[in-house]
């Protein structure tokens, strides 16, 4: 496994290396933006990135391995929970916050009215075993009020565990997925001996496969170890 973790700045490694940039949330919201006539799969992406450079000559087409493909549909899954994050929870957290400064302002203006009610209403009913409406009808009002606020800062609240409930199901298993689709793509880009000998010149040559190790590599996507056998 890669060992890749999502922290503030993006999903890095261990080493604190690169992953922070390579299908980081900026870019991916900027390609989601701009490219709504293109595919939305890692092709489109990592073209939309420049990776057509790193394409020998004669390259008619670009055949990601079901790695990237994977790799990039988790990266798409954490950006949809980011944007939950932005257009969900935060929101959702402010007017919690707002509704819970009405309910404890106005709360603390109506406390020593509804102390003097009460106390009016039991003198009332301990003399004369009668009661005030008018006095009723007030505390009533004061009391709605508050189960009201009250009732919206229960919604509030449930909807934003419940929205952190959902994205703490899907986190785990999309940066599990990511660390394995990185495993997998530094095994897919183990060059051959006749892809190691001409390496230095790619566009000699278009041997089945290049391309994608080739772009893969230099874009980052991949850190190739040892080189396999003809």
């Amino acid at each position: 496994m890669s060992n890749i973790t999502l922290q503030p700045t993006g999903l890095v490694d261990a080493s604190k290396r690169y992953w922070a940039q390579r299908i980081d949330t900026t870019a991916m919201l900027r390609f989601k933006q701009v490219t709504y006539g293109l595919s939305p799969d890692f092709t489109s992406y990592i073209n939309f990135e420049g990776g057509s450079q790193y394409f020998p000559r004669g390259t008619r087409t670009y055949n990601p391995p079901p790695a990237a493909t994977t790799l990039f549909a988790n990266y798409k899954t954490i950006i949809d929970l980011r944007l939950k994050f932005e257009k969900d929870v935060f929101p959702t957290y402010e007017r919690l916050r707002e509704v819970f400064h009405t309910y404890a302002t106005e709360a603390h203006d109506h406390y020593d009215q509804v102390l003097n009610l009460l106390g009016t209403l039991r003198a009332s009913i301990l003399a004369t075993n009668t009661h005030s409406t008018a006095d009723l009808e007030t505390l009533r009002t004061i009391v709605d009020a508050r189960v009201n606020l009250s009732s919206r800062m229960k919604d509030n609240a449930n909807y934003i565990v419940e929205l952190l409930q959902g994205i703490n199901r899907s986190l785990p298993a999309c940066i599990k997925n990511i660390n394995q689709s990185v495993a997998d793509l530094n095994v897919f880009c183990v060059f051959t001996a006749d892809e190691q000998k001409k390496i230095s010149n790619p566009n000699t040559i278009n041997i089945s496969g290049f391309a994608e190790k080739y772009a893969l590599v230099h874009m980052g996507y991949a850190v190739p170890h040892g080189v396999c056998s003809n």
